[in-house]
């Protein structure tokens, strides 16, 4: 997984990133006043966190619910 800026134009979402043919997309839609903008350090974080979610260092819906339920 990895995130990448798009743009609508005509309704067609338009990106400079190269996708695979077939590549699976979420998209999110910001409000005109919630756009969010990543500067490099942001987008290099992002992407760590993709990378360590990549390779099964997170924690799944399930033990954080377990969690939190005894705290």
């Amino acid at each position: 997984m990895r995130a990448v800026s798009a743009t609508v134009v005509k309704g067609t979402v338009v990106t400079r990133a190269k996708l695979p043919e077939g590549a699976r997309l979420t998209v999110v839609v910001h409000e005109d006043d919630e756009s969010i903008v990543l500067d490099t350090a942001d987008q290099a974080e992002v992407s760590r966190g993709i990378g360590e979610i990549n390779a099964g260092n997170f924690v799944n819906a399930d033990r954080a619910r377990s969690f939190l339920r005894r705290r």
